[in-house]
């Protein structure tokens, strides 16, 4: 099973992709954003390209915790 990690910006998407066993991640990529169609299209082709099974989403949370703006704008 091979898992892609998202780290979401506003300017930029940040990528990685597990091992076979879903143990390590490595970047792959940086997407930079555009149309929300346009983001979607390339990360759609990154995970047809790797055979990608489970896609995770980082969500950026304040230092004490808390969901900020830009968790929010993940969400």
């Amino acid at each position: 099973m091979k898992y892609m990690g998202l780290d979401v910006g506003s300017k930029r998407i940040g990528v990685a992709l597990s091992d076979d066993f879903g143990w390590t991640a490595q970047p792959v990529t940086t997407i930079l954003r555009g149309k929300h169609d346009d983001d979607f299209q390339k990360i759609m082709d990154i995970v047809d390209k790797y055979n990608v099974s489970e896609i995770v989403i980082g969500l950026p949370k304040n230092m004490n915790g808390s969901i900020g703006a830009s968790a929010n704008k993940v969400i």
